[in-house]
């Protein structure tokens, strides 16, 4: 080692010792003497408790749950739990997302006194400002989560997550919150309309969606290694996926049109690189209007501060098909066409699902979705309108 630079310290465990003006065993811990007791045989075993449990707490001091406020184990819960056990930075972003609202109308409040009547509160007052059904039972489920954790590490009384739990989300049928639209297939109008008004390299990868069935997530994080071409159905076996963390695979099947679409992505990448890149989509845009720069032209400066990702987010992906939609809509040359229906590029799973059940049935479907249970399937697969009519016509 050289010579300037200090060894790291290495954390050392309080040992136990004999207080003689009690006659009791002792440890002390963050300036504090805890008492064990005076037979050496039941001080050692409690001991040996309570350094495991302290260090348990990050060789922290024990919290006293009638001072800890639901700030505080927010910030704990955070660092402690999400950082922690999620791996999917959108699952982490999420999961904080949904306790924003905890954090801004009880974050000073002692975590102790929250119950039930406040959790209805939080309730009525999502619902008043017109958030939908689905999004206020997910925003008590993650209450409840938070408290579940405070429970287990001794943050509050096991009594404040029962209280809890005793709280009844939001029914349908039952409720004045509004429920969310469901997903459902894009038709093949709504779809192709896009063409002309996203870049190639986003027409790419909503083409392959289409194809795949594949979430946004999976398909916009692949590299050219991680797709298989040693048979003739090319495939990606994902690593890192929604249901990764309950052990199930997930795999992505290219057939011959998504092969054909892949072809000249992979030739202009590197093993290294992601398939699909925001440059890419910048540069395809900038190509026609490089024709039209005068030589010598100054560059055009930058408005914003903005920098491109490697790698496209789904979030960015919606926006640009929300454009797509706006500007078809608007165009003039499509006034006498019927409006394009607003869809995202989640919906294109749905679309998959539907061709695939259409062709190989309610297995084929679940194959391709990756799905464990049909039941979660038949949520995805509709049938198809037109195969629907030509059934009625059958049979009367």
């Amino acid at each position: 080692m050289d010579k300037g630079k200090k060894k790291p310290s290495k954390l050392r465990t309080p040992r136990m010792s004999f207080h003689k003006g009690n006659g009791q065993y002792r440890v002390r811990l963050n300036g504090r003497s805890i008492y064990l007791g005076t037979d050496p045989v039941e001080a050692d075993n409690r001991y040996h408790r309570v350094i495991s449990e302290w260090i348990g707490r990050g060789r922290k001091p024990k919290v006293d749950p009638d001072e800890i406020t639901i700030v505080e184990i927010l910030a704990r819960f955070k660092t402690e739990y999400v950082e922690q056990h999620f791996d999917n930075r959108r699952s982490k972003e999420n999961l904080l997302h949904l306790l924003e609202t905890l954090k801004a109308s009880y974050g000073s409040f002692p975590a102790v006194s929250f119950g039930p009547q406040s959790l209805k509160s939080l309730q009525r007052g999502l619902v008043a400002q017109e958030f939908s059904r689905s999004w206020c039972n997910r925003t008590v489920f993650a209450i409840r989560r938070l408290f579940r954790w405070a429970v287990s590490e001794e943050l509050v009384p096991p009594s404040v997550i029962q209280g809890l739990n005793a709280v009844e989300t939001l029914r349908k049928g039952h409720t004045t919150a509004k429920d969310s639209r469901a997903r459902r297939p894009v038709s093949d109008v709504d779809f192709f309309a896009l063409e002309k008004y996203v870049t190639p390299t986003v027409w790419t990868i909503l083409q392959l969606l289409r194809l795949t069935g594949a979430r946004p997530s999976e398909l916009l994080q692949l590299r050219p290694g991680d797709i298989d071409r040693s048979a003739a159905t090319w495939c990606a076996r994902l690593s890192e996926h929604k249901t990764a963390h309950h052990g199930k695979d997930r795999v992505l099947w290219f057939g011959k049109d998504a092969r054909a679409l892949l072809v000249p992505v992979l030739l202009r990448k590197r093993d290294g690189e992601y398939l699909f890149s925001p440059k890419d989509a910048v540069s395809e845009k900038a190509a026609p209007l490089d024709k039209r720069r005068r030589e010598g032209q100054p560059e055009t400066p930058r408005e914003t501060d903005r920098t491109l990702g490697v790698f496209y987010l789904p979030a960015a992906l919606c926006r640009c098909v929300a454009r797509a939609v706006d500007k078809a809509n608007a165009d003039t040359d499509r006034k006498d066409l019927p409006k394009v229906r607003k869809w995202t590029p989640y919906e294109l799973r749905h679309t998959a699902a539907t061709r695939a059940r259409a062709a190989a049935g309610l297995d084929g479907a679940q194959t391709l979705l990756g799905h464990a249970n049909a039941d979660v399937t038949q949520v995805y697969a509709q049938i198809a309108d037109e195969k629907g009519r030509q059934i009625a016509e059958l049979i009367g």
